[in-house]
């Protein structure tokens, strides 16, 4: 009966060890890589400087810094300096950088643009377009655009919102 035991566990034991399904040799494995990103929602407040157009020799300029929150980017800084171009209508243009606050080498710049209308980004209502021109840390390959408004009040304070989509 022993021998029989002994016999049967050998039968299963050499069974087992006879694998044919395990490879031979390396596969290559390409990992599922997924674009990050998508739509973009961001709101900031801060302060702004600024003057509009004064036809026919003076151009405009506005500068707005503040903090706010943004996805994909969280919480984060907001510069963004404009000019206006007396000669092509008051044209407005510029740029803007949003970095985050708690991983500061984390940014976006965008191009701003603005057709002339006469009026400059506090008063037209008009948003600005926006494109993404470079990015830093997570958003090195950033790309994207949308729209920017800002809102700017009297005591010299302002609040923008932003919407698009950024792809990373």
């Amino acid at each position: 009966m022993k021998l029989l035991i002994c016999l049967a566990g050998l039968l299963v034991v050499a069974g087992c060890s006879a694998v044919p399904s395990v490879p031979t040799h390396l596969q290559s494995v390409k990992p599922a890589i997924q674009k990050s990103g998508g739509s973009f929602v961001a709101n900031y407040g801060g302060t702004w400087s600024g003057t509009g157009c004064s036809p026919p020799f003076g151009d405009g300029l506005y500068q707005f810094s503040g903090a706010g929150y943004g996805s994909f980017i969280g919480g984060s800084k907001e510069q963004a300096t404009l000019v206006g171009n007396t000669f092509k209508g008051c044209t407005w243009s510029g740029r803007a950088t949003l970095k985050g606050i708690n991983y500061p080498h984390n940014s976006i710049t965008v191009k701003l643009r603005m057709k002339g209308s006469g009026n400059d980004p506090c008063v037209s209502g008009d948003p600005l377009k926006f494109t993404v021109t470079k990015g830093t840390g997570k958003f090195l390959k950033a790309q994207g655009s949308g729209t920017v408004a800002f809102t700017c009040n009297g005591d010299g304070s302002y609040t923008d919102t932003w919407s698009g989509t950024i792809t990373f």
